[in-house]
């Protein structure tokens, strides 16, 4: 599946980008804050989210022709993200 992205179907990679704009936009809706680490971490994940939909959306072959790049990486990535979530865990159940 990762090796064939290109061609995925449209609608999937336009549903998806809605997706991503949509839980994008409710969290920069919902939670505008700045003012400690967690609330940049969870402000900056809804900018990422708002963006990589929009981008899907306008630009889908160029975004998806991306994605067979960074496949390589994969497990680098992955724990990058299971190191913020064991923060962002820590911080919300027990450091607040």
């Amino acid at each position: 599946m990762l090796n064939e992205s290109d061609r995925a179907h449209p609608v999937t990679i336009n549903l998806s980008g809605m997706v991503h704009f949509f839980i994008g936009m409710a969290v920069i809706l919902v939670h505008p804050l700045w003012g400690s680490l967690l609330e940049v971490i969870v402000s900056l994940m809804g900018i990422g989210f708002m963006l990589k939909g929009a981008l899907l959306i306008a630009i889908p072959k160029v975004i998806m022709k991306s994605n067979n790049a960074t496949v390589a990486r994969l497990p680098k990535v992955g724990a990058g993200f299971l190191a913020m979530s064991a923060y962002l865990a820590y911080a919300a159940f027990f450091a607040a």
